[in-house]
């Protein structure tokens, strides 16, 4: 499927415009993740002293209660013993338990918002919670704690993994593990910000193609729409269109030059349509000149005959008859010619009416068939089934199939076949007259519908036959021309176009 210029530029616009957004969304994404890894160094530390304030906090308070409850268990009289007098060696080193961990985990990872908390003993070995798994970096994380470096953390598949000494039960050193997925907020900020830049770019995309649409309407397609209706007028042979709507630049300066060329066209036209004129007018005085010149000289020489007749010098009756005969003769011919020549020039006013033309045509056929040169000629139908009406009159399309018909029982010379068929072609009828006779050659072609045109013998016919069948189908909104055979094939084939009724 092809597009039109609209489309073609439209799909321009819209890949341009897609371009651009990925473009912009890629910069600005690209400038996002510069801006949040900066951000992240600064929240990594933000997040240490949060997770190691907590944590210490939450070992203080539950280290109290251990103590409380230590001291509890060991008074032996609760009046005789001071509170001071308490060995604080009666709290042992594990007073911090698992499930105390456990909870401290739970409490400081939902404090900070960390993966994981996790809790090291000084040994290395993994105290809370019990489903945390050792990572390759812990050794030297903890080793760093323990030797007194500051909360620290390093950078492990897109994690930050903070390592930082806490103080447990009894003065015994814990190790706290805390897990930031900081890349993932990264790309959960990038995720966003992209969503964003896509919902963006549709809309900027739909304002623009929008904005494309109009402004591609009245300056670029309405031009050429008015253009393209204009050239059509033409081609239909309206050369008086001009093109409605002019665009500017180089669409207003076509516009102008297509008015430039039909007006050109239309002079041309006119001087052609005057030289035809001429050139028809003489070759009709000359057709004329010579169709009844020769009768108009036949009769002048039997006048001279008449005239030569005396007392001296009597005629013979049957020499007088004979002359008076070739007069009314060349003269009947010379009213034929005038009256056929009238017909073709001033055909009568007739108002076309529907005509069944198959059964026009079987009265043609019945008119020729008892003439002595349709004698030896086979006529065949072949119509096709329920042909409608044309819009013609009886009377003339019957004197059109006529000529047609005696055309080429002439062209036979009275011996062949004749094949006759019809069939509708859209808001029109073809009927069409082939005959097996020698053909018309080529350089007759282009001159066997002009008046006076002939190749019989003299005598024979006047040339205005194929003429006058032009000017009745003409009349009646059709056609008549002669179809090129296909090489290898006898005779002519002449085509009858008329509208249906």
């Amino acid at each position: 499927m092809r597009l039109g210029l609209r489309g073609q530029i439209l799909v321009a616009l819209l890949l341009v415009t897609l371009g651009g957004i990925v473009s912009v969304g890629a910069i600005a994404m690209w400038r996002t993740r510069l801006t949040l890894a900066a951000e992240r160094v600064e929240r990594v530390g933000e997040l240490s002293l949060l997770a190691v304030r907590a944590a210490s906090l939450s070992l203080a308070a539950h280290a109290s209660l251990a103590l409380s409850n230590a001291v509890d268990r060991n008074a032996v009289d609760r009046n005789a013993v001071d509170r001071n007098a308490v060995d604080r060696n009666a709290v042992d080193r594990n007073a911090v338990d698992r499930g105390v961990l456990e909870r401290i985990a739970g409490e400081v990872s939902r404090a900070v918002g960390a993966d994981e908390v996790a809790f090291l003993g000084e040994r290395g070995e993994l105290l809370a919670p019990a489903r945390a798994t050792a990572l390759p970096g812990d050794d030297a994380g903890r080793t760093a704690a323990l030797a007194g470096m500051p909360p620290h953390a390093h950078s492990q598949d897109g994690d930050a993994i903070l390592y930082a000494r806490l103080q447990g039960g009894a003065g015994a050193p814990l190790v706290m593990r805390a897990t930031f997925a900081v890349d993932r907020w990264i790309d959960r900020a990038l995720e966003d910000t992209r969503h964003v830049v896509l919902l963006l770019g549709v809309l900027n995309g739909l304002v623009l193609v929008a904005a494309a649409a109009w402004l591609l309407r009245s300056v670029v397609v309405a031009p050429v729409l008015a253009l393209e209706r204009a050239a059509a007028r033409v081609a239909d042979g309206d050369l008086d269109a001009r093109v409605a709507t002019r665009g500017t630049g180089e669409l207003g300066r076509l516009a102008d030059a297509f008015d430039r060329m039909t007006s050109s066209l239309r002079e041309g036209r006119e001087s052609l349509i005057r030289t035809e004129k001429l050139a028809g007018v003489g070759r009709l005085a000359a057709g004329v000149a010579h169709e009844v010149g020769n009768p108009l000289a036949a009769i002048l020489g039997y006048a001279e005959i008449l005239l030569s007749d005396s007392a001296d010098r009597p005629l013979a009756p049957a020499v007088r008859r004979e002359s008076l005969e070739r007069v009314r003769t060349e003269t009947e011919r010379i009213q034929r010619i005038i009256s056929e020549l009238l017909e073709y020039a001033r055909p009568p006013a007739e108002t076309p009416e529907p005509v069944d033309l198959r059964a026009t045509l079987v009265a043609a056929l019945a008119l020729v068939r008892v003439q002595a040169r349709f004698h030896g000629v086979e006529a065949r139908l072949e119509f096709a089934p329920e042909l409608p009406p044309v819009r013609a009159t009886t009377g003339r399309l019957t004197q059109l199939l006529l000529n047609l018909l005696l055309n080429a029982a002439d062209a036979m010379e009275g011996t062949g076949a004749i094949v006759v068929d019809g069939r509708r072609d859209g808001g029109r009828v073809i009927l069409g007259v082939t005959d097996d006779g020698p053909g018309v050659p080529v350089e007759h072609r282009a001159r066997i519908f002009d008046p006076f045109f002939t190749t019989k013998d003299p005598g024979r016919g006047t040339g205005l036959g194929l003429a006058v069948c032009a000017a009745i189908a003409e009349s009646y909104g059709g056609t008549v021309r002669l179809v090129a055979r296909e090489a290898g094939l006898r005779g002519a084939r002449f085509e009858l176009t008329l509208p249906v009724a």
